[in-house]
């Protein structure tokens, strides 16, 4: 079990909600390059936000950031290597401040779509705040189409805050065909450039929360295995269900419940070794009973250690009934 620090939007809040270049840029590798990671595997995460990028905690690597939460994560490539097929008319997956505009139009996700969501939470930390922020409206459906238009309003320019690394990097994106290959290297050059044409700063692997007095602190334990029974989840026929908009909650509403078991398993024995695919970990909360049986049945936990395969909000999982 590997011990996880504060993400990304707890270290925002502790550097008073600003970040330098130097630590956006570096932020924005590591982010681009854990998702390439993920997607030569075959999965797309579909939520990208900064919550869901922690940072290790406890060893040398101890600001090398790491993806969690896999609820909405989906394969895009079949069993012959395919990409899956365009379509239309997608509910929406993810959370909507940060979510591609093809995403918002109900476009099936892709590569892009998690690279887009990527730029906006760069962005989100360069700026403080986005153009679609505090939108409010008479239900959630609205308030998602209403920051849906924001976002189709707001120029690149104007996002960017004219910053032309920043630009090329989202324009790039945006023009990206469905199921065309990213060009990583392309958008950590970009990103490489950005901090050479701010002047001054390198990329020495100091980033502005070291600065700090107060310890970046080890919160969350973690396991490879729980992000392993997230991704079979989503393997699932969860593909329906729309996470919540919310920023701090991913929602899962149901599927074959023996199917999504069986998944899990499968996933764990496939997926239990992988570096850099970590999520949060609870010895209080557990999906339910047949839950924990599967899994102690690949010989792996101990029975008294439970895991929390839902989030708090999902009415699988909530204690409140």
């Amino acid at each position: 079990m590997d011990l996880l620090g504060r993400s990304l939007e707890d270290l925002f809040n502790l550097c008073s909600r600003r970040f330098t270049i130097k630590t956006v840029v570096m932020i924005g590798k590591q982010m681009i390059s854990k998702l390439e990671e993920l997607h030569q595997r075959g999965w797309i995460h579909r939520d990208i936000k900064a919550e869901n990028f922690l940072i290790r905690g406890g060893t040398e690597r101890s600001n090398e950031i790491l993806i969690i939460d896999l609820a909405t994560a989906k394969k895009y490539r079949d069993s012959h290597n395919n990409h899956i097929e365009y379509r239309e008319g997608k509910e929406l997956t993810g959370t909507a401040r940060y979510m591609s505009i093809n995403t918002h139009l109900g476009r099936e996700q892709s590569r892009r779509d998690d690279l887009e969501a990527v730029w906006h939470v760069l962005l989100y930390f360069i700026r403080g705040r986005l153009p679609w922020q505090g939108v409010n409206a008479i239900s959630t459906s609205e308030k998602h189409k209403k920051i849906g238009e924001i976002k189709k309003e707001t120029t690149i320019e104007e996002l960017c805050k004219k910053r032309s690394e920043f630009c090329e990097g989202l324009r790039y994106i945006r023009e990206l065909g469905f199921d065309k290959d990213p060009d990583y290297d392309y958008l950590r050059g970009r990103l490489s450039m950005a901090l050479e044409s701010g002047g001054g700063d390198s990329e020495d692997g100091k980033y502005d929360w070291d600065k700090l007095s107060a310890p970046k602190g080890l919160a969350i334990p973690t396991t490879r295995f729980h992000a392993a029974a997230q991704t079979a989840r989503a393997a699932g026929p969860n593909d329906r269900e729309p996470a919540s908009s919310r920023p701090s909650s991913t929602a899962y509403r149901g599927g074959n419940r023996k199917e999504t078991l069986e998944a899990m398993v499968e996933a764990a024995k496939n997926w239990l070794t992988h570096p850099i695919l970590t999520a949060e970990a609870s010895a209080t909360e557990v999906y339910n009973g047949e839950a924990q049986t599967a899994l102690e049945g690949l010989g792996k936990f101990s029975k008294d250690f439970t895991w929390r395969l839902f989030r708090p909000q999902s009415p699988i999982n909530s204690r409140k009934r």
